[in-house]
This record gives C-alpha cells, structure tokens and sequence, in this order.
C-alpha cells in the first residue's frame, strides 16, 4: 500500500495552509460564506480561541494517540490554585497548557476507557502512521483539498477518534449528523483514494465525556457515506462558483424570499 502521498506536518503549519480545503473549512462555509471569505480569502477575520470541548478534544486525542508528545504540551500541578507563579511561567514560555488534576484526571480516564475497548485497543496498537496530511485536486472542480487522518492503518482503515456525549449508535447518529461528521468520512476518504491510490475503510473511536467515560467503535454505512459524498460535491460545485466570480455574498442575501 502506498503511504508515502502522505507527509508529516505540524498541526499548526496544516491549520494555516489555505491554500487548499479541508472539512473544517467547508464546513465554514456551509454556514457562512461571507465568513469564509474573511477568513480564508481577506484574511481579515480574527482567529476565535478553541471552545472547551476542543481543549477536551485536543487533549484527549495527544494523549490516546501521540502519547510519547503529551508532556511537550501539558504540564500537571498538584493544583493549579497554588503553583507558582514562576512555574506557570515557564510553561508559558514553553508553550505547556498548564492542566488542572481534574482536567488530568478526566483526560487519562478516557484513555483507559479505550484501552479497555478491544476493538478499539487493536487499532491503536496496529501498524499505523499518524496524523500525517494527504493532498489531492477534486477532479471535477480542480480546488486544492487536503485532510490530516488520525490514524491510517495498513491494513487499509481509516480511523478517526472523537470525544462525544452519547456513544450509543443512536446518540452517535445524531451527534454525527449535527456536526457533518459523514462529510468528514467521505471527503477524507475521496482524499485518501486520489493520493494513494488505495480505497480505505473509515471508523469512529468515539468516548464519552462523562464521570465514568466509555469507548465504542462505530463502522458508517454506505448510505450515511452517500450522503456525505453528495453534501460534499454540492460544497464544492458552490464554493468553486464562488472562487470563479468572485462573489462572496452570503447565500441567502441574493433574492427576496417567500416565508
């Protein structure tokens, strides 16, 4: 299997790259243009720090899947009320989020919940390259699309690691489709199968944010892919209009609408 199409990358030279798309910025815009415009385009929209949940999930993720990284980027107290002033200073300059023992505790509680999945353990211990960025050209559009797959196993699967609420098939199916998640899948799967000529399978390792966390691993389906697929090309097709004219007016703002 050839995984060479995919390189190396620091997750913040990859986030600043807008030379090309991913399912972060379609998503943007999804919702807006005129905000993907003065992000992406302008360059003139401020960058919004991460929400708490991202933090969770950032974290969450170091930790499961580049562990031998997680001190580089976190530093634990005993408290976080009563470190130093000096301490906090140093991480600072070293660029560690300082964690409360809750925050670590809540974290490595997580970890262990998918370890003791076995499905879930297996894909993590299986040979793998991790968070490594694939590039590929749409082929009916021609717009630049890359993504950053969390764990590409040889075996031929994509696995993706997502904190959530609700791990159960049902509460996963929501929280899936709330956040275009099986936009993700296909896109990344599209991506995966121009650069390395190779067609990959996709499952979630999704865990829950509780008190007691739990693990589970789901497949997707060829209907939910479909659909992914499909909400993908209509992105598409629009934002390369969008990038032909120049016209960046929000979607909603070009006729009069009848309510």
């Amino acid at each position: 299997m050839n995984l060479y199409a995919l390189k190396p990358m620091p997750a913040d030279e990859y986030h600043r790259r807008f030379d090309s798309d991913s399912h972060s910025s379609l998503e943007l815009f999804r919702k807006s243009i005129p905000a993907y415009h003065a992000q992406r385009i302008a360059q003139t929209a401020r960058p919004k720090p991460p929400t708490d949940e991202m933090e969770l999930g950032t974290m969450v993720h170091t930790l499961v899947l580049e562990p031998d990284q997680f001190n580089a980027h976190y530093a634990a107290g005993p408290d976080c009320a009563k470190t130093t002033k000096a301490w906090r200073t140093f991480c600072a300059l070293e660029r560690r989020k300082v964690l409360s023992q809750d925050e670590l505790r809540l974290a490595t509680s997580m970890q262990a919940a998918i370890q003791a999945n076995e499905f879930a353990r297996n894909a993590l211990e299986a040979e793998a390259i991790t968070e490594e960025t694939a590039w590929a050209e749409d082929p009916e559009t021609g717009l630049a699309l890359k993504c950053r797959p969390d764990r590409l196993l040889t075996a031929g699967i994509c696995v993706d690691l997502k904190t959530t609420p609700d791990i159960s098939p049902l509460g996963w199916g929501r929280w899936l489709r709330r956040y275009n998640y099986h936009c993700q899948a296909a896109l990344y799967l599209d991506i995966l199968e121009v650069a390395t000529g190779h067609r990959f399978e996709w499952v979630w390792i999704t865990v829950s944010k509780g008190d007691y966390p739990e693990a589970a691993v789901h497949r997707i389906n060829d209907a939910t892919l479909a659909a992914g697929r499909a909400e993908n090309r209509r992105t598409l097709n629009e934002l390369a209009e969008c990038r032909r004219t120049d016209d960046w007016r929000g979607r909603y703002s070009r006729e009069i609408h009848s309510v």
